[in-house]
């Protein structure tokens, strides 16, 4: 694998981390009612955690640049749900169209499907997280299946030479990339869920303590009552 790859591909990495922060404090730790205007305001922060992908790719030529939207696209898909992906993938394809150059299409292609397979996945799949890391992985093959569809949408003479270049990447990183991340997510939540818990039942104690009425009574020894 090239060092230019390499490197992009780590910076991609430490991107995908930062989306987890994301989740973590600015979503999963939410009461389970998010107004519409809140769901927007995620879209756009997830469409611009998509641009910063882009603007940290690995170049193959130019015009042709390669990153991990298709991961954070199908994950945003799969925890976000259809107002927060919807915005950010009509931001990301939006700022890879004016980008242009011989990938533009595909690259369009590649945002809109990652996410919708995430959508379908999240609703007609709604038990995936009972067995939640063969789920991740079968939807981590099932988006890389169609990202290499999708060099169709390249000029003719390119689409060998590309899929030579990018097969062992895609096969062998995104798919491992898609896992992790949603593992970690789903510890996140995991984590949010049992916080959320924990402060309902202290609240509940609390309030038990505060409505018990005061007593005082006097025992002997053997702890019989005697005033």
């Amino acid at each position: 694998m090239e060092k230019s790859i390499l490197i992009g591909l780590i910076q991609n990495i430490a991107i995908l981390l930062s989306f987890s922060m994301l989740y973590d404090y600015f979503w999963s730790r939410k009461d389970n009612y998010k107004s519409l205007s809140f769901k927007f305001i995620t879209g756009f922060v997830l469409g611009g955690i998509g641009i910063v992908l882009i603007l940290t790719p690995w170049h193959f030529l130019p015009g042709i640049i390669f990153d991990t939207r298709s991961v954070v696209l199908s994950i945003t898909g799969l925890f976000f749900g259809l107002i927060p992906t919807i915005t950010a993938m009509l931001i990301t394809a939006l700022y890879r169209l004016t980008m242009g150059g011989a990938g533009a299409y595909m690259g369009i292609a590649v945002v809109f499907f990652s996410g919708a397979i995430g959508l379908l996945w999240r609703y007609l799949r709604p038990d995936w997280r009972r067995n939640k890391i063969r789920e991740l992985a079968l939807l981590g093959i099932i988006v890389h299946i169609v990202f290499f569809v999708c060099t169709i949408l390249l000029p003719p003479e390119l689409v060998s030479n590309t899929l030579k270049i990018i097969s062992l990447p895609v096969i062998s990183i995104y798919p491992l990339a898609t896992i992790l991340l949603g593992a970690l997510m789903i510890h996140q939540e995991e984590n949010s869920n049992n916080r959320r818990a924990l402060k309902r039942s202290e609240q509940k104690f609390k309030a038990i303590i505060e409505q018990a009425s005061d007593a005082m009574y006097i025992s002997d020894m053997n702890g019989n009552i005697i005033d």
